[in-house]
């Protein structure tokens, strides 16, 4: 099962969420002492164990204020309900994730459970509810053989500020309900985001995305037109404003770095698709960051579709057809006649082809260096 990485920051006397095996959710522990990769960490409920030593990349960081509400016993916890929950979502419902400057992402409202979406199987045969161990074994069958349906059987409702710019990525994810703010409704604030001055980095040559970091002095440069930029559009906006002019106009002189927010609304399936996408290392750094927010989320309420998902999806290498006659026809001893095989059949595919899968075979271990340039 792979993880997010924890923060190189995480000290002692931190809470987190720890993921144990022969355990259901997520237990709130206390960090007592941390060496390298090692987290000595002691469990805040009642039950065993009560002590245990973990890997970093197994833990998440939590504020105190949701281990507080974990550990709240049932009677001072919100009104019962009959429906089934997820005690992971329960704790984060309304919490805010700061993301980026000045937005955030907070999950409103869920419909749906890990059980549910093994009972939702079950249905095909007539069937319901069954234990926990096995609803693991099904819901990782599920995943791993590309049953979706039972996944869009939990649905789940987001509230999000972001920069429109990341907004206008976030909507190519279309198989979602959506309500943004208006800018013809209400006046918009002058939030807009400017990036980190180390962050900025040239133009790749290939198409979208950043390369190398630009020299300091350029960096504290572009930092500080983006910021002036922003400033002189907000003040032209509110300008127009009072002069009478309509809202629906006078948001035309507004830059993509200002924020909106909107209500977003969608079921686990697309929304692993979606964090599949914008979690990917490749993708801008800015919704790549809202990404990491969500999951942060989506992992402590469906742990178990979420290992699902980052074992069979995140952590997959899925091969082509003429990727597998490439590994076909190398031999498999001596190494080096391996590796030579393997890169004289990928000269045979296009230059991005190639790319990609060389990058492959490095992740498998059939490559040491893989130059991953694109004439």
């Amino acid at each position: 099962m792979r993880t997010p990485e924890t923060p190189a920051t995480l000290q002692t006397q931190s809470y987190v969420l720890a993921l144990i095996p022969g355990w259901p959710i997520p237990r709130v522990a206390r960090v007592l002492h941390r060496d390298n990769d090692r987290l000595a960490v002691e469990f805040c409920d009642s039950s065993a164990p009560s002590r245990m030593t973990v890997h970093a990349s197994t833990v998440t960081y939590v504020p105190a204020s949701l281990a507080e509400r974990l550990l709240a016993p049932i009677s001072q916890r919100p009104s019962s309900t009959r429906r089934p929950t997820s005690t992971g979502a329960e704790a984060w419902l309304g919490m805010r994730i700061p993301v980026l400057d000045a937005g955030w992402v907070c999950l409103l409202d869920y419909a749906g459970t890990d059980e549910g979406i093994a009972d939702a199987a079950r249905t095909s045969y007539g069937e319901r509810a069954s234990s926990g161990a096995d609803n693991r074994r099904l819901i990782r069958y599920l995943r791993r053989h590309g049953h979706t349906g039972p996944f869009e059987m939990v649905g789940t409702k987001w509230h999000v500020r972001l920069p429109i710019f990341v907004a206008r990525q976030w909507v190519r994810h279309r198989t979602a309900s959506l309500n943004e703010q208006s800018g013809r409704y209400s006046v918009l604030t002058d939030d807009a985001y400017v990036p980190p001055a180390p962050t900025i980095a040239s133009q790749v040559a290939v198409k979208q995305g950043r390369d190398a970091p630009l020299p300091p002095a350029v960096q504290s440069e572009a930092a500080a037109l983006i910021a002036r930029a922003a400033t002189d559009a907000h003040q032209a906006y509110q300008r127009l404003l009072s002069l009478g002019v309509a809202r629906e106009t006078a948001r035309l002189v507004l830059p993509v770095n200002t924020y909106t927010q909107w209500v977003w609304k969608i079921d686990l399936h697309n929304l692993f698709h979606f964090l599949r996408l914008r979690l990917a290392s490749d993708a801008q750094a800015e919704i790549r960051a809202y990404a990491e927010a969500v999951a942060q989320i989506v992992r402590c309420a469906w742990p178990v579709a979420w290992e699902a998902f980052d074992d069979y999806v995140r952590g997959a290498v899925s091969l082509a057809a003429p990727e597998v006659g490439c590994l076909q026809r190398a031999p498999m001893r001596p190494e080096e006649a391996q590796q030579d095989a393997l890169r004289q059949s990928a000269d045979l595919m296009g230059p991005r082809e190639r790319a990609e899968f060389l990058g492959k075979l490095a992740r498998l271990g059939l490559l040491d260096a893989v130059n991953m340039e694109v004439p």
